[in-house]
């Protein structure tokens, strides 16, 4: 687990000078100096200090077939054509180069920045250079957490902002993506670069190269943005030379990021106040009684969005981008027979909006296929869907589907999990736009306004770094940030920036907040929904409170009957749900981070020469309308004091929201000054509404037992006895294998999941009486319970061949030991009969830091075992704690 603490910072920023920063400084503007190209063609003056933060940009000349890079080839300015209003049109060409190449600058000023637009008129272009900024001390930099920055932890390296201590500006440069001819993009920092961690964050030069611990070296350069990369065709020649660059500056930080061009989504309100439930896991018959009781306990203060994730004809992705049709009709285990399946979707309907998952990205080689992949540059099939071709498909799907069901809002996958674009940019002979970025992003921009126009409800995609997307044509989605947990990061670009476009939910998938890829082979993907499972535990407790610091609306990610514990479902309904119609959309007036000395921006953190991202773990967000979010990740208490409610402490990973006049007030943490001194609770209270909630956890908080909901000081709801959440009391442990089998095992076991009617199971089947096969899954230490079990076994010999084993391990030295006590219990053969057993087990706790259950088939390491050519089936497994 990642623990923050506030006492390293202090150890940060000793001897710094944590003063408030001061911007007055003289005036600095832009200049054109065309006899300078490219060096200081474009700089930054005062009328004293010049600063070039694009040196070396403009055109990459292809000359015989190589690459030259501005500053690699001479220029003779042709022409220079420049206005009053500071409008200008340089031409150059290229001396001696073959083909002949001709090309032209033009700048356009205005109050906020510069537009330069470079177009080739003759010649062959490799692409065009956005130059580099020189390090030097007074320079400082950032990373703006864009969509595609902030998603995955590498994303988020290098800096995309500037600020000129002597200049006392702020600068931002980006391609603009829709404009261009441009097949790619190539970022310019080099592979061994170190991350921006630590005082290279602010300070440059700083940032080093570092090749195996050798050849240290500090970087003289940093980068705005990437270059942009022309190809050569297939078929011979490159497309014209057509790109424009933007530079953002201001003299305060945020005026440096400019605000994005989609308009808002057209549902964005319709969305403001619903609680989104993500059905991944679990079976019809769970799925449908979940939903109906969420609604039943919820629905008259909060309503649903509802999307069925795993439904498709034929198993979940088996024939994409064809999801259902007659033929294929929907899966009977996930979506219930026709009548069944309708009768869901009316009950899903009367408490808000509801979808099924499509994915019209991903290209499957099935029978059924009848749309075209498409084309790599060299004429090979890529990974995803030609994009005009599958346009008929989703016309004709989903209006199968508005047709039989009558949705009332959808989700497509893949939309918007794919950054600027870059990896759908493709190269067939129908795409109008082949082999451009911008033609990549309108496919996109297209398929979405056909999937909504179809269902005339809120399109939703997963992850939402597809940030052009966002709003305008992609409605709403899980909000993304892989390894959040791990990591320090700050709302600040998407409260600022992207809060306006539409209600966001969550902060991803439960298990990539903890664990990002790549997941074969790893037990990222089980730890991750374990942590996110636990709804008392510090996964569930930092991803609500990260949700709320982001002003993003509530979230359930639904695993399975035994994923989703009721208690967290009516928790995130009753805080998040209840709280985010005071956030949601609502303009933000400040963001700030605790320091040893007071509250502080992150601009006044950078000026003062501070790397901001270790104050990420305080922070406080205040909105025009007077709400005040706090958030606390630290592991040290945080004091508070709420305007009605009184002192709290704030635990790790701990929120509390509130207005000024004390009406609603809602927090994760310790009341201060109850007789009984309780631990923990959430609590939430809308004077508005007059709605309280409280979960007492496990404190007997207020003399309640389990969470409650109150109406006008009456009380209308507690969650029943046999739903109640008990640590370490029924079933600690519990798997189904209704998914697929996501235990550790070797590749080269014969280990399958397989379906039986209703029955979904993991399958074991050595190949010979020689191999033994075993799966294996990480707990935390249970000293003494039960382990109970359903399988069948189908050997020849009749002999008992299975087993299950728990087993302790301590880490010594970065490795895991087996310790002694190892309890092991043989299976009987059932001869193809499903049967249950149970064993009682015991073994002692100390000195072990966590446990492994072993399911295993011809294990050679257990008494009593027999090798047999059989198999194995396990339909469940779970494990009940003894005091």
């Amino acid at each position: 687990m990642t623990v923050f603490s506030f006492k390293s910072i202090l150890s940060v920023v000793a001897g710094l000078s944590l003063t408030p920063a001061v911007w007055a400084k003289a005036p600095a503007n832009f200049e054109l100096r065309p006899e300078q190209y490219p060096e200081s063609l474009i700089v930054l003056t005062d009328g004293n200090v010049s600063w070039s933060p694009v040196a070396g940009f403009g055109p990459i000349i292809v000359d015989g077939g190589e690459a030259l890079q501005p500053g690699e080839y001479e220029v003779a300015l042709q022409s220079s054509e420049v206005a009053k209003d500071g409008q200008a049109k340089l031409v150059y060409a290229v001396v001696g180069v073959s083909p002949r190449a001709e090309f032209s600058i033009s700048v356009q000023p205005d109050a906020s920045g510069l537009t330069v637009e470079v177009e080739g008129m003759s010649g062959e272009y490799g692409g065009v250079a956005t130059g580099h900024i020189s390090a030097a001390e007074t320079i400082i930099g950032f990373v703006i957490p864009e969509r595609d920055r902030e998603d995955y932890p590498q994303h988020s390296l290098f800096p995309n902002i500037f600020y000129n201590r002597d200049l006392g500006i702020w600068l931002q440069g980006r391609w603009d993506l829709d404009y261009g001819n441009a097949s790619g993009a190539e970022n310019l920092y080099v592979r061994n670069a170190k991350s921006v961690e630590g005082i290279d964050a602010v300070y440059f030069p700083g940032l080093t190269t570092n090749d195996g611990n050798t050849n240290v070296e500090a970087l003289t350069e940093y980068y705005l943005d990437n270059n942009m990369i022309y190809v050569a065709f297939k078929q011979g020649g490159r497309l014209p030379l057509k790109e424009r660059f933007r530079l953002t500056r201001g003299e305060r930080l945020w005026d440096a990021v400019p605000e994005v061009p989609q308009a808002p989504s057209p549902y964005m309100e319709a969305m403001s106040e619903l609680l989104y439930v993500d059905i991944w896991g679990g079976l019809y018959s769970d799925r449908s009684r979940f939903t109906e009781w969420l609604q039943g306990t919820v629905g008259k203060w909060v309503d649903g969005l509802t999307i069925v994730q795993n439904w498709q004809g034929g198993g979940f992705d088996s024939h994409l981008p064809l999801a259902v049709s007659d033929e294929l009709p929907p899966n009977p285990r996930k979506a219930g027979t026709s009548e069944e399946l309708k009768a869901w979707m009316a009950q899903m309907k009367s408490w808000g909006l509801v979808g099924l998952r499509t994915n019209y990205q991903l290209w499957k080689d099935t029978a059924l296929q009848t749309v075209k992949q498409a084309k790599n540059l060299d004429g090979s099939p890529k990974w995803h869907t030609q994009p005009q071709d599958v346009m008929p498909i989703i016309l004709q799907q989903e209006t199968w589907i508005q047709e039989a069901l009558e949705t009332t809002a959808t989700f497509s996958d893949q939309l918007t999990s794919g950054g600027a674009a870059l990896p759908y940019v493709e190269y067939s002979e129908e795409n109008p736009e082949s082999g451009t970025i911008r033609g990549a992003r309108n496919a996109l921009r297209a398929q979405a306004l056909l999937i909504k126009e179809t269902v005339g409800g809120p399109l939703l995609s997963e992850t939402l770094n597809g940030q052009f997307l966002i709003g305008e044509y992609v409605d709403s989605g899980d909000y993304g940030i892989f390894e959040g947990y791990k990591r320090m990061i700050t709302p600040e670009f998407k409260l600022r920036r992207l809060h306006h476009l539409t209600t966001y939910f969550g902060m991803g998938l439960g298990y990539r907040y903890f664990y990002a890829p790549p997941y074969g082979g790893t037990n990222g993907q089980n730890l991750g929904n374990g942590m996110y499972a636990a709804p008392w535990g510090p996964g569930s407790d930092d991803y609500r409170a990260m949700t709320i610091a982001y002003g993003n609306g509530a979230y359930l990610d639904y695993l399975s009957a035994d994923g989703m514990q009721p208690d967290k479902a009516l928790t995130e309904a009753m805080t998040v749900g209840l709280l985010q119609r005071y956030y949601v959309n609502k303009p933000v007036k400040d963001i700030y981070y605790e320091t040893p000395v007071g509250w502080w921006t992150l601009e006044e953190l950078l000026l003062d020469g501070q790397d901001p991202t270790p104050f990420f773990v305080r922070m406080k967000i205040i909105y025009e309308n007077g709400l005040t979010v706090v958030v606390n990740r630290e592991a040290d208490e945080l004091p508070w004091t709420l305007p009605v409610f009184g002192d709290i402490i704030l635990p790790a990973r701990s929120y509390a929201a509130y207005l000024p006049d004390g009406s609603v007030e809602g927090f994760s943490g310790i009341p201060v000054g109850a007789s009984d001194q309780p631990g923990r609770i959430d609590y939430t209270r809308d004077d508005r509404r007059g709605l309280l909630f409280i979960n007492p956890r496990a404190t007997g908080y207020d003399d309640l037992e389990a969470p409650t909901i109150f109406e006008n000081e009456t009380k209308v709801y507690e969650l029943p006895i046999e739903m109640r959440y008990r640590p370490g009391a029924s079933h600690v442990f519990k798997e189904q294998f209704s998914e697929r089998v996501l235990w550790v095992m070797n590749r080269k076991d014969r280990v399958s999941h397989l379906v039986d009617g209703r029955d979904a199971f993991a399958h074991l089947a050595p190949k010979d009486d020689t191999q033994a096969v075993r799966i294996d899954r990480r707990l935390r230490v249970i000293p003494k319970g039960m382990l109970r079990l359903r399988y069948r076994s189908n050997n020849p010999e009749g002999v008992p061949s299975g087993s299950v084993s728990l087993m302790r391990f301590k880490r010594q030295d970065d490795v895991l030991h087996e310790l002694e006590g190892r309890q092991s219990f043989v299976l009987k053969d059932t001869a193809g009969e499903w049967v249950e057993a149970e064993f009682a087990f015991e073994m002692p706790a100390e000195g072990a830091d966590n446990m492994l259950l072993r399911i295993a088939m011809n294990d050679d390491e257990i008494p009593g075992v027999l090798a047999s050519t059989g198999s194995l089936d396990v339909d469940a497994i779970s494990i009940n704690i003894k005091e």
